[in-house]
């Protein structure tokens, strides 16, 4: 379940994943060297939404095709999901 919900009501996202510099612990962040940090791993999820609530809420069912650290919370959390 999401607050708010996405635009979309299925897609495939394709942001790379990697360690948030000098956080000094496992915090995650798409790594895609648009801010001068270094490029991460590939990681791919796709979702899509099941239910909505209004602009509320989102019932989404979200499906890892990769396998890295805290894949689908940095997903969802990059594209508003």
């Amino acid at each position: 379940v999401t607050a708010g919900g996405p635009k979309l009501d299925d897609a495939l996202i394709d942001l790379p994943i990697g360690k948030q510099p000098g956080t000094g612990g496992e915090k995650m962040h798409v790594a895609d060297g648009s801010d001068g940090g270094a490029e991460g791993q590939v990681a791919k999820s796709r979702f899509r939404v099941i239910d909505r609530a209004g602009d509320r809420a989102a019932f989404v069912e979200m499906q890892p095709m990769t396998g890295r650290t805290h894949q689908l919370r940095v997903h969802a959390a990059a594209t508003g999901t």
